[in-house]
């Protein structure tokens, strides 16, 4: 066995246990053994000493959000209207809102309190690695053979191991605990990889050692040969229990919901004149606005092997009601790989039927959030339109009925603001007739019940290159962007407005705070503070300017003007 470890090849040492014992005799002075068994030095308790702080620093921050997130669903509402809550929730809003723009960089900065959460993390490990003291052994004895500042590294980097899987998966526990969404978990999956990956080198540099891990085939080399070279030493082991048991009980929840609960489905596949690729599949798997869902395609030309991330455009039914499965529907851009190929698929054979395998769903704002604002502001962009129809399609549908009594509305007209801005005028054309076809199924649905919006949707147009475009009234009066003429007004149970602007981008701020001033202005007229929600979808521009004015509008929160301001943004490349 010795000579194996000579000469490098790793293996475990025999005979195998769980743990390796913590016997230790010092064969030195007793000044060198009472310098060698110092707490932050000694080497047969580094696992509780670093190890253990680690777990005990991830848990606390996962234990703040998992309070808050019990806070926010079992406080009572009468508590919820005081001014304290409106404090806390407003300035907490404010540092998950807040973002920072790098021109130079072309970088849009996390929120501020992504930031903050990732500078303490980043204290906490900076001082537990190079706070103790020494980082190398004196040379006056043998004191061992691992330096300290490689075994503390190693040990903080083990730790770490539970909690980047956990933040890796799409299932996962922290998700669970916190409502956090696991694709606004990625950025701490990949901060806590990055450390992990730091201090790994951290841990080898001394040796003159290097490795690293890039991803999934090379994590998986990588956590073979972490767990050979921990070979149970103290309680290592017990991290890639945590680990293992962690990471597979999420990976079984998601395939046993893709595969056994959702079963296989039909997509049929349709191109539109807008040049996105409409994917349509009746199910009867219930979804939220703006949740998503993985897709496996089972076919062998569209990766089968992978599955792809796409945001549900289309609001959930009850089948009993509407006597048939809902419909998920998806508007996909065509691109390169695997959307390209579809819209290949759909240009070639129009109306196509593909099995799929669905994950999820994940993400989106519940129902019964959405049927809490008394505005609406839906902003989106490009591609991202499908995600703001979903939100139309919910919000039309909303009576209010599932509220829990103390939420109960007073009757009073509620207001939908939607925002869409596009490059392309084909794409402003379908997203028109999109509006058009909800606010017109909405009539037919909502004939014997009021949802009590008024409904305002303005479509901005930013390309330049094509002929003058007749102009738009102030009252609806539109025509179309491309030669289409919509008509002047549709009749809902509310009201609809239709404006389309030319060659102007949406002021993004203005819109957040025209919005919240209305919202208090109404709510000063009904003695009665009002909620707004905002909801957006687009590029990272859009993300940024719209996060950073819902920020900034948490001062009006704070004050008391209104009862909350929400926002919900989802990414769109």
């Amino acid at each position: 066995m010795m000579e194996m470890e000579a000469q490098g090849t790793p293996w475990l040492d025999q005979p195998v246990m769980l743990h390796s014992s913590r016997a230790d005799k010092c064969k030195l002075t007793e000044a060198q053994c009472l310098y060698r068994n110092y707490r932050w030095r000694y080497w047969y308790q580094a696992d509780h000493v670093y190890a253990l702080s680690t777990v005990y620093f991830m848990c606390a921050v996962i234990g703040v959000f998992t309070i808050s997130n019990l806070l926010m669903r079992l406080t009572p509402i009468r508590v919820k209207r005081t001014r304290p809550w409106r404090w806390f929730t407003s300035i907490s809003r404010y540092l998950s809102y807040r973002g920072y723009r790098v021109p130079a960089l072309r970088h849009w900065s996390p929120a501020l309190g992504v930031m903050i959460l990732g500078a303490v993390g980043a204290v906490f490990f900076f001082a537990m690695t190079l706070g103790p003291k020494p980082y190398y052994w004196p040379t006056d004895a043998s004191y061992g053979s691992s330096p300290p500042i490689a075994t503390r590294s190693g040990w903080m980097a083990l730790a770490l191991l539970p909690f980047v899987l956990a933040l890796s998966t799409k299932a996962n526990m922290i998700s669970g605990v916190t409502g956090i969404p696991h694709e606004k978990l990625q950025v701490f999956h990949h901060w806590t990889s990055y450390a992990m990956f730091v201090l790994a080198l951290i841990h080898t540099f001394p040796f003159y050692e290097f490795f690293k891990a890039t991803h999934i085939f090379v994590a998986v080399v990588f956590v073979i040969f972490f767990f050979l070279h921990c070979d149970f030493r103290l309680s290592s082991w017990d991290y890639f229990i945590a680990s293992g048991v962690i990471y597979f009980l999420s990976l079984i929840a998601s395939h046993i919901r893709t595969y056994l609960v959702h079963g296989i489905h039909n997509a049929t596949l349709e191109l539109l004149p807008s040049g996105l690729v409409r994917v349509s599949v009746p199910s009867i798997i219930k979804w939220t606005p703006g949740q998503h869902v993985f897709v496996r395609f089972l076919t062998s030309d569209l990766h089968l092997l992978t599955a792809h991330p796409f945001t549900i455009s289309s609001a959930c039914r009850n089948p009993d009601e509407i006597g048939k499965a809902s419909k998920i529907i998806f508007y996909i851009k065509p691109r390169d790989g695997v959307t390209g190929r579809l819209g290949a698929m759909a240009a070639k054979n129009p109306g196509c039927t593909k099995k799929i395998l669905i994950e999820g769903p994940y993400g989106g704002v519940s129902e019964l959030h959405m049927a809490q604002f008394d505005r609406i502001l839906v902003i989106a962009g490009g591609s991202g339109g499908g995600f703001s129809l979903a939100m139309v399609d919910e919000a039309l549908q909303l009576t209010g009925v599932n509220l829990p009594t103390s939420e109960k509305r007073e009757p009073s007209r509620r207001n939908l603001q939607v925002v869409f801005s596009t490059r392309d005028h084909a794409m402003a054309d379908w997203y028109i007739e999109e509006i058009e076809s909800r606010l017109s199924e909405s009539t037919m649905l909502s004939a014997d019940s009021d949802n009590g919006f008024e409904t305002a949707v303005s479509v901005h147009v930013t390309d330049q290159r094509v002929s003058e475009i007749p102009s738009t009234s102030e009252s609806g009066d539109v025509k179309g962007t491309a030669g289409k003429m919509p008509p002047a007004e549709i009749t809902t149970t509310g009201s609809f407005s239709l404006n389309v602007h030319r060659y102007a981008r949406p002021d993004l701020p203005g819109l957040v705070a025209h919005t919240v001033e209305m919202a208090h202005v109404q709510g000063m007229h009904l003695e009665k503070k009002q909620r707004v929600g905002v909801l957006v979808c687009g590029p990272a521009s859009m993300l940024h300017d719209t996060r950073n004015a819902a920020a900034s509008a948490q001062a009006r929160v704070f004050k008391g003007e209104v009862e909350e301001l929400y926002l919900h943004s989802e990414s769109f490349v």
